[in-house]
């Protein structure tokens, strides 16, 4: 029975152990998603009320994802996702710029009317064209 009483107090100090390591972890994580809250509001706020702090962010994030990552298109990459995740613009201040048509552009398509006149049976398309 010796066995037995001592094998039934390690599961009972087991699983105090491990309700322990569970309380700790969810008072962390309730620690943290209350800061990652907070962050998030600051940033908001910084964002809509300061210009220059989206591209303050975005150059951070670029240099960071550049410096940590080894190979450079992957770095490019990732430093753009980044960039537009961390940098939200709630209110855009770009404006597209009307310029001026250039003979590249495509036009408005026109309905053509077309007439076709059939060819008269009596010519060869042979001598049309040779005449």
């Amino acid at each position: 029975m010796r066995i037995l009483d001592s094998v039934r107090r390690l599961v009972a100090r087991l699983a105090a152990g491990v309700r322990s390591a569970a309380r700790a972890v969810r008072a962390w994580a309730t620690g943290l998603t209350a800061s990652v809250r907070r962050a998030v509001g600051r940033h908001r706020d910084r964002v809509a009320d300061d210009p220059a702090y989206t591209r303050t962010v975005a150059n951070a994030v670029s240099e960071l994802a550049v410096t940590l990552l080894p190979k450079p298109n992957v770095a490019t990459a990732v430093a753009i996702l980044l960039t537009g995740i961390f940098s939200p613009d709630p209110t855009p201040t770009h404006h597209p710029v009307s310029r001026q048509t250039t003979v590249f552009d495509e036009e408005p398509y026109d309905a053509y009317s077309v007439t076709r006149r059939p060819a008269s049976p009596s010519t060869s398309p042979w001598d049309r064209h040779n005449t």
